[in-house]
């Protein structure tokens, strides 16, 4: 969190029985650990029967929060020698472990997860929303969040079928433009970051 903001880790991001491997930024893993302890500790405290697990939490939490400052006292190890730089203005901001880094996994991330869910809504749709729902009761709120970014490209792109049943072609292009979005946005963040700027001479 405090040497290398920017650091990014891979997780297993699961969407109904599927599993994806999804690169996330580190602060949001270390976040979510951190808030989970704190909660789970408050919960012990309620909790009379489990005073001795209560301590394990705030132990966790107090030594998040005194290693986190300690970072700040003790001295660092010299930084290491820098690699040759990558080829591609995209390849240094995806390797930068500052705010750029964070800023470009946080943008690949928000485009990843929002692939995800389209893709699931595409294989629940041909599958059938309504026979899944009876199984997993969260279809029905996935396909209703996901309808107001389908509608949009349903004015112009047709569905299809096969075989009874329904292949949403305005998903797939859902799809399509939110990955090319995610690659628009992230090649602006590169260059902005890392393009070269032109001095102008008066």
């Amino acid at each position: 969190m405090i040497t290398f903001p920017g650091a990014r880790v891979s997780v297993l991001f699961p969407i109904l029985v599927f599993f994806w491997v999804v690169e996330i930024p580190a602060l949001i893993v270390i976040g979510f650990w951190f808030v989970t302890q704190v909660f789970s500790g408050v919960a012990s405290l309620a909790d009379t029967a489990a005073q001795s697990g209560g301590v394990a939490w705030w132990a966790h939490v107090g030594g998040f929060a005194f290693g986190a400052a300690l970072m700040f006292v003790l001295p660092k190890a010299p930084a290491p020698q820098p690699r040759a730089r990558p080829a591609s203005y995209k390849d240094r901001a995806r390797e930068d472990t500052g705010l750029v880094g964070l800023a470009f996994g946080l943008v690949s991330l928000l485009s990843q997860l929002t692939q995800l869910v389209l893709l699931a809504r595409l294989a629940v749709v041909f599958l059938g929303a309504k026979s899944l729902a009876l199984v997993f009761p969260v279809i029905t709120q996935l396909v209703s969040s996901t309808m107001p970014v389908i509608e949009p490209f349903a004015l112009v792109v047709p569905s299809l079928r096969i075989d009874g049943h329904l292949v949403e072609l305005p998903t797939v292009a859902a799809i399509l433009v939110v990955h090319l979005i995610g690659v628009a946005a992230t090649s602006i963040i590169a260059n902005l970051a890392y393009r070269p700027r032109r001095l102008r001479q008066l």
